[in-house]
């Protein structure tokens, strides 16, 4: 990649559970599905520095293993949401997970030789919105605000893996959603996609940190500034001002 493509940690084959795979298939091109094996759509957009947007479609004819490999020397975190369909995904070392649309999965990729894949049944129509964030953005969006211990531990020993669920939300769900359907191109889009990602990772914090009272009233306050941080750039897209004026939360 370049150094003004969009942040892309990983990459992805499939495998049939007859033993055909993208390996067999594409050879050396993208590993989508040909036609007789299933129809997908990737869609990658870029959310700012250390961050990235990918939106899938797809179905295949017959039960499908979709094996991950991490590409990235630093550690990330995807966020998953599904907005349809059902599956199960798998994190080695760590554990396994439902992919459905009553859950939203957090994925801390610490250590680049992990390995995790995602199974889905024949026939199963998936539309999955996956958020990816760099450890070094995170930690940016969220300076001035304390981190439930999941997260602050993941980033204190950045070479673990970890993995959470949250429920989901109407909230939750409209946001992944606005994602997808960004009403803007070009700048204005990735500006856009940027305060959809803020509100995103202050919501789930603000989920993940319901049991203690301290971190709730952190995040509250960090959240707060997001929101206001977001209708700025909402409000002024057609002349969007320039980054001097953020700050970090404190």
């Amino acid at each position: 990649m370049g150094a003004a493509d969009p942040f892309l940690p990983l990459s992805r084959r499939w495998v049939l559970d007859s033993g055909l795979s993208s390996d067999d298939a594409c050879g050396a091109g993208p590993p989508t599905f040909p036609t007789a094996v299933g129809k997908e759509e990737f869609a990658l957009a870029d959310a700012g520095k250390g961050c990235s947007f990918i939106h899938y479609r797809g179905v295949a004819y017959r039960d499908v293993r979709n094996e991950v490999t991490i590409n990235a020397d630093q550690p990330f975190l995807m966020i998953r949401s599904v907005l349809s369909g059902w599956g199960e995904f798998l994190f080695k070392g760590v554990g396994d997970a439902a992919d459905s649309e009553d859950r939203i999965n957090l994925f801390f990729h610490g250590n680049p030789e992990d390995a995790c894949a995602s199974m889905h049944g024949a026939h199963e129509e998936m539309s999955v919105a996956a958020l990816m964030i760099s450890a070094e953005r995170l930690q940016s969006l969220c300076e001035g605000m304390r981190l439930p211990r999941m997260l602050d531990e993941l980033l204190a020993d950045r070479a673990c893996n970890g993995m959470a669920q949250i429920r989901t939300s109407t909230i939750k769900r409209r946001l992944f959603t606005d994602l997808v359907v960004n009403p803007y191109t070009g700048s204005l889009a990735k500006l856009y996609s940027e305060g959809k990602v803020l509100e995103i990772v202050a919501e789930l914090l603000d989920g993940m940190s319901g049991e203690d009272a301290g971190t709730r009233h952190g995040i509250e306050r960090g959240q707060a500034r997001i929101g206001a941080v977001c209708d700025l750039l909402l409000a002024n897209l057609a002349a969007p001002p320039g980054q001097g004026w953020m700050r970090p939360c404190r």
